[in-house]
């Protein structure tokens, strides 16, 4: 089962609260915000999700992981060990990620990238 950390004491209750959730995000990408969640706390593994072809999960080059939640909604995670599992070739070993931290959620504005 993965370990969920979070950035911020704001982050937590937006993510546990799901009112404070949709008031900030919308309806559909709280709905969305909670199955990610549900889905990260049943993972072994960061590894499994991609096993499992998790929708709207990107890895990114600087070694975070977001997950789209609607439209231009997404979360980012990293890998919260104190020394993080790594392949020979650099890259984060995610089967071995069972220690995440959600940094924030993000809502990409027009123009933006």
């Amino acid at each position: 089962m993965l370990e969920i950390s979070f950035a911020e004491k704001s982050l937590r209750s937006l993510c546990e609260n799901s009112a404070k959730a949709e008031a900030a995000l919308g309806i559909e990408a709280a709905i969305r915000l909670q199955r990610r969640l549900a889905d990260l706390r049943a993972a072994g593994s960061v590894k499994d999700l991609f096993v499992a072809s998790f929708g709207g999960m990107k890895q990114r080059p600087d070694n975070k992981l977001t997950f789209n939640l609607g439209g231009a909604i997404s979360m980012v995670v990293v890998s919260n060990h104190v020394v993080t599992p790594l392949l020979r070739s650099g890259k984060i070993d995610w089967k071995k990620v069972q220690r995440i931290k959600i940094l924030k959620i993000e809502k990409e504005e027009d123009g933006d990238e």
